[in-house]
């Protein structure tokens, strides 16, 4: 794995089967908590308007490089070329070669959306024990209940599909309660893995222009994240001190 260290913030990038190989060695039981978060040019704007999060991220946190306009902003920044990773390319491959008897607790999006995603989980990977699955509609009164579900469930890591920075500023509200957890933050991962959403093709992939596929299928809720959070991110990067 490469450490590209910026504004305060180590990034991790590299190829998927290092990235897969890396976490599988981190999820081990008896490591220390882990927390993964993948920081595109979206979630670079909130973590960068919000010196709370930035702190959260900087010290407590596993910051991944993704997207295709992360990894340009690096080069121009005299980083190099560096590769991206993110959730939904490396979680079906980490969940083929994790072999690990921690199992997993998915949370996040719908009810049928995450229970769709598990049934997958144990129809395609039958070596993985899911020992259960909630929403990630919630409010902050319920996340009492929800935290003591996931500890009783036995897991040791966590599928975090709520968004950022909504999964951020869950974990920081229960930190303390959430140490004995590996968590993995995905975003809208499960819309993917249940089904319920189809990745662009692959030849639009390779053209690193999934971005833009996304955006066509679902112009309101990309439409920021693509203009001024990533306009506002490119614009800091590049004028950052490093």
């Amino acid at each position: 794995m490469n450490k590209t260290a910026f504004n305060g913030i180590v990034y991790n990038s590299g190829r998927q089967d290092e990235f897969v190989d890396y976490l599988i060695n981190e999820f081990k039981e008896g490591s220390d908590r882990k927390i993964i978060v993948h920081l595109n040019l979206s979630n670079y704007y909130y973590m960068g308007t919000n010196k709370e999060l930035y702190e959260f991220i900087k010290s407590k946190c596993i910051a991944v490089l993704e997207g295709i306009g992360m990894k340009t902003a690096f080069y121009l920044k005299g980083f190099g070329k560096l590769n991206d990773l993110n959730g939904t390319d490396s979680v079906p491959e980490f969940l083929k070669q994790n072999r690990n008897s921690n199992g997993i607790f998915l949370l996040g999006a719908k009810n049928s959306t995450v229970a769709s995603a598990a049934r997958n989980i144990k129809s395609n990977y039958p070596h993985i024990d899911v020992k259960g699955y909630h929403t990630g509609y919630f409010s902050i009164e319920d996340e009492k209940n929800i935290i003591d579900t996931i500890i009783n469930s036995g897991t040791k890591i966590l599928f975090f599909g709520r968004g950022f920075p909504l999964e951020a500023d869950f974990i920081m509200r229960n930190y303390d309660r959430l140490k004995n957890l590996y968590i993995w933050n995905l975003g809208g991962l499960f819309d993917f893995l249940s089904g319920e959403k189809k990745r662009a093709p692959k030849f639009i992939r390779l053209l690193r222009l999934e971005w833009l596929y996304r955006m066509q299928k679902e112009p309101l809720r990309m439409l920021f994240r693509n203009t001024v959070a990533a306009y506002w991110s490119f614009y800091n990067i590049l004028t950052g001190k490093g």
